[in-house]
């Protein structure tokens, strides 16, 4: 549904603290925003997205999702997959794609390794 575009005079962009300072954020905010993000846009992908974040099965994610999921009606985007075909070099070359996908998460807190 659109292209990537890299604007340098853009006004608006990300900046993830690692770790993130103590009331920096409302709990769990940054998992609820994600899942805001994943439900409407990453169709067949989505259940990769939630094994890797399952908290977000138990998140209130708020009364206007499915203005999200209507907008994407709206605007006639495609599907998830045609974006991932479509930049499917950046994707391998980052290790994305499902077949590439490992986690170690410990079993007694459930938490992840990250690797920076």
């Amino acid at each position: 549904g659109g292209e990537v575009v890299v604007e340098r005079q853009a006004r608006i962009g990300h900046i993830f603290y690692r770790p993130m300072p103590k009331n920096k954020a409302s709990p769990h905010r940054i998992q609820i925003n994600n899942a805001r993000a994943a439900i409407p846009w990453l169709d067949e992908f989505l259940p990769y997205f939630v094994r890797a974040v399952p908290e977000v099965a138990e998140l209130q994610l708020g009364p206007e999702l499915h203005q999200r999921l209507q907008l994407r009606t709206t605007l006639g985007c495609g599907r998830f997959r045609g974006f991932v075909e479509k930049f499917r070099r950046v994707f391998e070359a980052h290790n994305l794609l499902e077949d590439s996908f490992s986690h170690v998460r410990h079993l007694g807190t459930m938490l992840c390794l990250e690797v920076f």
